[in-house]
């Protein structure tokens, strides 16, 4: 979750999408809401 958030705010962060794996349901939920929100047009 923090390599998600530091990657949400400056780009230079790196985040894989195979980190998602190691989340449980609810924090998957939260991450997915949150990348949404900050890629949405």
């Amino acid at each position: 979750m923090v390599n998600l958030v530091a990657h949400l705010f400056n780009e230079k962060h790196e985040f894989r999408l195979s980190d998602l794996d190691y989340l449980d349901a609810r924090n998957l939920k939260f991450a997915l809401k949150a990348i949404g929100l900050r890629f949405r047009n």
